[in-house]
């Protein structure tokens, strides 16, 4: 049983069947015109071609094709990676890791630098969100595991370990005061 209904475009009457009840144009030409009446101009931000795309939450498209997709993004990377130098606080950990690497590129307990790709980055006051240059140190997984071993925290937290002294005298007492001393 087809329906009747009143194209958009061109106010024609047309008929369609129930089942392609979104159907609101009467022909391809219509349809086309339809699409692109919703569509809305950008220019790319690499080379500055015009665009026309649908609006969107996160505001269209801004670039007109991969090639300016990846140099738009590598371009934001590096301004992101150079603002975050010059105010010092990461949100990215991945970041924070290959500027370590990139700078520092051992560890900062035992001196290992054998595989630089398995350091981790060490919180020093415990909290993740405090990402600033002072509060973070570059360590390996040993060094790391008996850090929180020996505070009863992270992973070790109902640890109920003894003390080994040998490893308690080669344990600097202020890890702070240590990390501060390998920066400056």
């Amino acid at each position: 049983m087809p329906l009747t209904k009143n194209c958009e475009i061109c106010g024609k009457i047309f008929l369609t069947v129930p089942t392609s009840s979104k159907q609101y144009s009467c022909s391809r030409k219509c349809a086309f015109e339809r699409r692109t009446k919703k569509r809305i101009k950008y220019n790319c931000l690499i080379c500055g071609v015009d665009i026309y795309a649908l609006k969107r939450k996160s505001g269209g498209r801004k670039y007109c094709s991969t090639n300016c997709k990846i140099e738009g993004l590598a371009k934001l990377k590096k301004e992101r990676f150079e603002s975050i130098r010059i105010f010092g606080q990461w949100k990215d950990s991945k970041i924070q890791k290959r500027w370590f690497l990139e700078n520092v590129g051992k560890c900062q307990n035992c001196c290992y630098n054998k595989i630089k790709e398995i350091l981790e980055v060490h919180h020093i006051d415990r909290n993740r969100k405090n990402n600033k240059i002072d509060n973070l140190i570059l360590i390996c997984p040993n060094c790391h595991s008996e850090e929180h071993f020996f505070k009863k925290d992270g992973q070790f937290k109902n640890n109920l370990g003894i003390k080994s002294n040998a490893i308690d005298s080669k344990r600097p007492e202020n890890i702070r005061q240590y990390a501060q001393n390998l920066w400056f």
